[in-house]
Formats: C-alpha cells, structure tokens, sequence
C-alpha cells in the first residue's frame, strides 16, 4: 500500500476513542478487527447502513458502539457533539463507478469530505481516509480523479493531522467478484506502473 499525508505524531498515553464510517468494507472489516485486538483503543464507535453478524463476535464487544443509521446523506447537518471526545476518525468507504458518476460521487468525495469537516468542527485531532494508489486530481479515469479530488478537499479541511492511505487492488473472499471491475483497475495499474 502506499502512504500518503501527514504522520501523526502526537502520541498519547491515554486510550484512543475512534469514529468510524465504512466499517462493512473490506478496509473497514480489517479496521475493526484490528481495533478490537489492539488495547491502546478505547471506545469505538461505528455509523452504519447494515449490522455484520461478525460484530457479535468481537472479542471486546462492550468497547464498541454501533449506530445504525439510513443514509450517511446530510452528515454536514449532523451535530458536531456526535464526534466531541473522539481522538480520530477513519473514513473507510468505497463506492462503485457502476452505481453511476453522482452516486459514486457522493460516496467517494461528499461523504469523505463531510466527515472531514464535522470531525474539525469536533476538534477531533486526526483523520484517516482510505484512497486509491493511482489517485490524482488531473487523472483521466473518473474513479482516481475523484479519489485525488476527496484527497485535496481532505486536505483543504484543515484537520491537525490526515492520514491517506492509498492501497492497491483489494482481494477478500467474502466478498462477491466485480470481475469487471477488477479487470478494469487491474489495466489501469499496469498502465501507471508503466508510466514510472
């Protein structure tokens, strides 16, 4: 995966409260576990369309909370009290371009940015933000121009400290194959290699 942003390096003593959105993704899954386990981590809390059945099985369930929500839509209006308290967010959200340019939009940049701009309102100290490598805001394929684009408008935000997490193609098994997605950014990857 290739990194990119800022380095987070105020480090604290005290257990870190984290918010999270995408965390029914195949980056947020992992994210989960990877919480669940490490006990530098506190309070979790995640906003979500759709409970897992995985969840029930964490090992340290009673240090998450899980908000079940319709739509991530209108996070802008959301009360910045929602997030006061928390020491970081993760924006793990990954949408489709067959859903279509503006839903696709919406959730790889409006989504990104909102949840930016209400944990700076919040005062939370960083954010995190999964992207794509290949993202630029001059690209030519729409996925990795809006990517670059949430990127910059990130950035724009003006929270302490970003993290942007670029990752190459994402494997999991249980999720079902976009094998024409796949192909697609698998081409498109060889072609940036090719570029270097």
């Amino acid at each position: 995966a290739e990194y990119m942003g800022y380095i987070f390096t105020d480090v604290m003593e005290k257990r870190l409260n984290v918010a999270i959105i995408g965390a029914s993704g195949a980056c947020g899954r992992e994210l989960v576990l990877q919480l669940d386990k490490n006990p530098r981590f506190g309070k979790v809390r995640i906003y979500t369309r759709r409970v897992l059945d995985e969840w029930t099985k964490l090992e340290k369930k009673d240090k998450f909370e899980i908000i079940t929500v319709p739509t991530l839509d209108g996070m802008a209006k959301w009360d910045k009290k929602q997030l006061e308290g928390f020491d970081t967010c993760f924006c793990c959200i990954g949408g489709r371009t067959k859903s279509g340019k503006d839903e696709f939009y919406k959730t790889d940049y409006t989504y990104f940015v909102e949840f930016a701009e209400l944990a700076k309102a919040a005062n939370v100290p960083h954010y995190s933000m999964i992207s794509s490598k290949g993202a630029s805001a001059s690209a030519w394929l729409s996925y990795f121009k809006v990517k670059g684009q949430a990127e910059a408008a990130v950035k724009k935000v003006g929270v302490s400290f970003a993290s942007i997490f670029r990752p190459g193609l994402i494997a999991v098994s249980y999720t079902h194959l976009r094998a024409h997605e796949t192909l697609r950014y698998l081409v498109c990857r060889l072609l940036l290699e090719k570029k270097k």
